[in-house]
């Protein structure tokens, strides 16, 4: 009896092991899958979407709407439901291992493993294998696919004197009577929307051609022995085009434009043999200065086909023969205090300054053209109804350029623009407008938030009179929440009236109707149901197309929501009434994915600290949404943790909120190791997804749960002048709460926070010793120094930073000195008494890698512990997988040797020389 008890106990014994759950490690990313490009068919037959791991090869699903499995490709991506979801095409991708190991046997790029097309008809299922290097395109819409692919013709080999010939050829397939055409050196070529008309160049060895077809009839447009197709546009419906080109290839060679109207085709007169386009003359000094003419970069129709959109630019001159030596030669940047742009922004903006374009519009039904930009004038605005507009909105920032340095954000000025004439009129002059700043649909009036006067207004273009339409309303509409030394931005907007005649704003929590010509008072869409209930509610456009934005205020709204006490997600609908009623809510995120044209199905997403953000598929309702993909299922085999909302008092006695989380089966009489992480806000994310892969930057909260650790992220209140000081009152306020509440072990506690964060780990650490270890990462250090230093990303200065941004300052430095020096972590170094992981990229595009070298020799010469990482030529968050392995390793290893006492890594004891780099990275631990 006793041996069945005891064999019955080590069955048990076995069975629990075997179902004990594993800890995430770094072995995991690779099985770890994302939910990839998804696609709703327009009539809401089908979904497609891929699930692919981090690293590796793919799958391609496709399910009719109800759930059902229709087709499953391995390594298949990018699907496109063609003529109206009755065929699909999508590409099968090379093996990833085969193209890896040819890239280690260095195979020459024609002889790569190489993708694959198909076509599938989706009602029998039947695939059609396409021709290798080629191309698909089409639409929706569009009964015809286009087929792009290479011909190649062998050489003779009885001819000594033959070689291979290669060209492009076209393929025309009519989806519905499987007929096709072929066209052969093809160039380019593009269709309009339903596939009416098909434009394309025919580039041969001896001449140049451009043709427009109905598949039908085919009609030349141009022709020329040499020269160069530069651009071919089509508008969307197919009823007209353009083309530019040039008849000589000399690089000095200015293109020509050309104009025609499909319905010509149509006449009784017409002779495709002698027909010829329209020629739209733009010679330089007439409209457009002298030196200037048409620039081969652009060309589009606007979105009703009442514009043709084209560029004009200076005209390439003949550049003189070099005849120096490179080493007769040097290189200098000026730099200069009048310079509009700081030499470094001029830099980073080389392309675009050494070759600026400027647009103008031929205007189709009017027959004539204008410029509508310049030098001077770089942002052009349109209205969406086209037909109605008679002005177009120019945005200035050009007389402040100088102060954006500094200023942030800085002013602009409006003018209008006269569509019959060109002219501009000056409406508003240096004021600080905020998002948006626009025409309304029709063009009949500019509207804008003020930011000065924290109020929205409208200019009437036919009256010249500017207006307060937000009069009236109480609560605030502006960011309540903001805490920069910068004008607060509104809360934007969520479209117009049907009759445009209104504006649909929001305030933090509802939606107002704002009257454009201000004569009746502002009325709250929701009757105050979201401020009410802590509720923001944001509306969802559901049309398609809905390019002017008009939002039919009798029809049922959907609305999006976010509760800011519980933090919860949901999708409500509002009803013309005014009434609120409640679709789906609860502890997850939501996320549209996706909407069919007939507007039956909705995709979407849901997630939260404990589910991924599998798609699933419902009706307007939301009333039986269906879960159709299942992405990681090996989830549950892992232990995870759990997150909850903490509460507590900081120093100053205001309440702050956090993120906690815990490790799975949490322990409440078990003292945590704990990892505060933060950056601004985090418990807006109480309900989001934390995907294992290696990291960018930061702590990746399961990877540590999972491990046993506890992870703390606080929410932080500033104040303007004291950005360290808030952080300490956030921040140490709430690890003293943690260690007050039984969570963590005192001793164990340790820091990790990337760029602003990472500063602020900085500051901190020279005020308290509370904490075991820190990670900060590209971190600031010296604010008098990062105050002039550049973003190499962008060329502009820091300045604006400090004194209207982020860092919080407020002032110049010259202003409040002390106060740069006081939030200044490198001044402190001797204060500091924790050891340091801190990492900076020496192509950090945002924070100077100097700041990362201040602090790090800082602490050196002060005879401090710390390391730097210095992953070379990665950005300011890592790009490449390989750096990111390493980071992530390296970041968990300097943590468990800090917090749970585990055996240092070699590379943290012996370092890694210039000898052993990139041969020894010293992961094993020391002995």
């Amino acid at each position: 009896m006793k041996k069945s008890i005891l064999f019955f106990s080590s069955v048990s014994l076995c069975l629990g092991l075997m179902a004990q759950k594993k800890v995430l490690d770094h072995t995991v990313y690779d099985s770890w899958k994302v939910i990839g490009r998804t696609n709703l068919s327009k009539d809401s037959r089908f979904i497609s979407y891929e699930i692919n791991p981090q690293k590796g090869d793919g799958v391609l699903i496709v399910q009719k709407n109800n759930g059902d499995s229709l087709l499953k490709v391995e390594r298949g991506s990018n699907l496109n439901f063609l003529d109206n979801a009755n065929y699909a095409t999508y590409t099968v991708k090379a093996y990833t291992d085969s193209v890896r190991i040819a890239k280690l046997n260095k195979v020459k790029k024609e002889k790569m493993p190489e993708d694959t097309l198909y076509m599938v008809n989706l009602q029998t299922l039947q695939k059609e294998q396409l021709p290798l290097k080629s191309s698909v395109q089409s639409t929706a819409e569009a009964p015809y696919v286009f087929i792009k692919k290479e011909v190649v013709i062998p050489k003779d080999t009885a001819d000594k004197k033959s070689k291979e010939k290669k060209f492009q050829q076209l393929v025309v397939r009519n989806l519905q009577t499987r007929d096709s055409i072929l066209i052969d050196s093809i160039g380019q070529f593009t269709y309009d929307k339903k596939g009416r008309f098909l434009l394309y160049s025919i580039e041969g060895d001896s001449t140049k051609n451009v043709f427009v077809t109905d598949y039908k009839k085919h009609i030349p447009l141009f022709t020329s022995k040499t020269g160069k197709i530069s651009r071919l546009s089509l508008d969307e419906s197919g009823n007209q085009g353009a083309l530019l080109a040039t008849s000589d290839t000399a690089k000095t060679s200015v293109p020509r434009l050309f104009y025609f109207d499909t319905a010509d085709f149509n006449s009784r007169k017409f002779k495709s043999s002698t027909y010829k386009p329209k020629e739209i003359l733009v010679t330089e000094g007439e409209k457009i200065p002298k030196g200037y003419g048409l620039s081969p970069n652009a060309l589009s129709f606007s979105k009703e086909g009442n514009r043709l959109h084209f560029s004009y630019a200076e005209l390439p001159k003949k550049e003189e023969k070099d005849t120096l030596l490179a080493e007769e030669k040097f290189l200098l940047d000026l730099w200069s205090t009048s310079d509009t742009l700081n030499m470094p922004q001029q830099i980073a903006n080389k392309n675009q300054l050494m070759n600026p374009s400027f647009n103008a519009v031929f205007f189709t039904k009017e027959n004539r053209w204008m410029p509508v930009t310049d030098m001077r004038y770089g942002q052009i605005n349109f209205a969406p109804d086209e037909a109605k507009a008679k002005y177009a909105l120019s945005i200035d920032t050009e007389p402040y350029l100088k102060e954006m340095n500094w200023e942030y954000p800085y002013p602009r000025d409006l003018h209008l623009v006269d569509l019959k004439s060109g002219k501009r009129e000056l409406i508003s002059q240096g004021e600080m407008l905020g998002y948006p700043t626009m025409l309304n649909p029709d063009g009949n009036f500019v509207v804008y938030f003020n930011k000065n006067k924290k109020a929205w207004y409208a200019f009437n273009t036919n009256t010249r009179k500017e207006v307060e339409i937000s009069t009236g309303i109480e609560v605030p509409l502006f960011d309540e929440s903001n805490d920069r030394p910068e004008l607060p931005d509104s809360y934007g907007y969520a479209g117009f009236s049907n009759d445009m005649s209104h504006i649909l704003i929001y305030d933090k929590y509802d939606l107002w109707s704002l009257d454009l010509l201000g004569k009746t008072a502002p009325v709250c869409l929701t009757k105050g149901w979201g401020r009410k209930h802590n509720t923001r509610l944001r509306l969802i456009n559901l049309k398609d197309d809905n390019y002017k934005n008009l939002v039919d205020t009798n029809e049922k709204i959907l609305l999006s929501s976010f509760n800011d006490q519980t933090k919860e997600n949901g999708f409500y609908e509002l009803i013309p009434n005014g009434q609120i009623e409640k679709l789906i809510e609860g502890p997850y995120q939501f996320a549209l994915r996706g909407k069919a044209e007939n507007g039956k199905k909705i995709l979407f997403t849901r997630e939260n600290f404990n589910e991924f953000n599998d798609l699933w598929i419902t009706d307007r309702t939301f009333k039986n949404p269906l879960k159709i993909s299942h992405a990681n299922p090996q989830m549950s085999d892992y232990k995870w943790g759990s997150v909850e909302l903490m509460k507590w008092h900081d120093f100053n006695g205001d309440e702050i909120e956090g993120l906690l989380y815990k490790p799975e089966n949490y322990d409440p009489n078990k003292k945590y190791p704990v990892i505060v992480y933060f950056y601004e806000t985090h418990t807006e994310d109480l309900y989001k997804y934390h995907q294992p892969q290696p990291s960018w930057s930061i702590i990746i909260p399961p990877m540590f749960t999972s491990d046993d650790y506890v992870v703390f992220m606080p929410d932080i209140k500033y104040k303007t002048g004291y950005p360290g000081e808030s952080c300490y009152n956030a921040v140490v306020s709430g690890a003293n709460a943690l260690i007050e509440r039984g969570i963590a072990d005192p001793a164990k506690m340790g820091l990790q926070g990337q760029s602003w964060g990472g500063y602020q780990i900085a500051y901190l650490v020279t005020r308290t010793n509370m904490f075991a270890c820190a990670s900060p990462g590209a971190p600031v250090s010296n604010m008098t120094s990062a105050y002039s230093g550049i973003r190499t990303g962008s060329g502009l200065v820091r300045m604006f930073q400090y004194e209207k941004g982020q860092s919080r300052i407020g002032e110049d430095l010259w202003s409040a000195p002390m106060r740069y020096i006081e939030n200044s972590p490198v001044f402190y170094a001797p204060q500091v008494n924790t050891p340091l992981l801190i990492r900076h990229d020496d192509a950090d595009e945002a924070v100077p890698f100097e700041q990362g070298i201040e602090f790090f020799m800082a602490l050196k010469r002060c005879g401090k512990k710390a390391w730097m990482l210095n992953y070379n030529n990665e950005p300011h968050n890592l790009r490449s997988w390989p750096a990111r392995m390493d980071w992530t390793i390296r970041m968990h290893q300097f943590f468990d040797y800090y917090l749970k006492d585990k055996p240092m890594p070699r590379w943290m004891k012996e370092g890694i020389t210039i000898k052993e780099k990139g041969k020894d990275q010293k992961y094993d631990l020391a002995q």
